[in-house]
């Protein structure tokens, strides 16, 4: 395959891709919104015992949280700050 027969074809791969994954992609932020507010609200206590300096029971709820299934950047970060102030 030449170079110019390559590159409408990683068009095409990339388009069949995204067409694929597009209804994942669209339906998280549904999803996400969907789930349990008292997840949310566990965050919020765990981020304010953070800035309370309680590290044990932050992380307490850090990893409470995970363990239910939910991740996301924020919480690993967090539950990583706990740790760090506990060490």
């Amino acid at each position: 395959m030449s170079a110019a027969g390559i590159r409408p074809f990683c068009k095409q791969v990339f388009f069949g891709m995204l067409l694929l994954l597009l209804p994942a992609i669209l339906s998280y932020p549904v999803q996400a919104a969907v789930e349990n507010e008292e997840v949310q609200q566990q965050f919020n206590r765990a981020n304010f015992m953070l800035e309370q300096r309680e590290y044990d029971a932050a992380l307490d709820l850090f990893l409470e949280i995970e363990a239910s299934g939910f991740y996301s950047g924020p919480l690993f970060l967090n539950t990583g700050l706990a740790y760090v102030h506990l060490v």
